[in-house]
């Protein structure tokens, strides 16, 4: 006799259950980098990530039991207020 037919009529079978993870996005500040662009200041911070930059990333008691692998995945850059422009 198949599985299917020793099913009792009316029993539906268990549910699996699932684990559900959501993904944290957040801003960090990691250093300032001198460059002519956005662009190029981008890929100087992709290229020195160790040398220049703070790229740890540390969260309080709290946060850190709600969240699992906390890494920068993407570097921003944006001009620095205040500072001189090339004229």
């Amino acid at each position: 006799m198949s599985a299917e037919r020793r099913k009792k009529p009316g029993k539906k079978p268990a549910k699996k259950r699932w684990e559900i993870y959501g993904t944290v996005t957040g801003g960090k500040y990691c250093g300032t980098i001198e460059a002519d662009s956005k662009e190029e200041a981008e890929e100087i911070a992709r290229s020195n990530l160790s040398k220049q930059l703070d790229l740890d990333v540390d969260l309080c008691y709290r946060c850190s039991g709600q969240c699992e692998n906390a890494t920068i995945t993407e570097l921003n850059a944006e001009e620095e207020d205040g500072f001189p422009s090339a004229v």
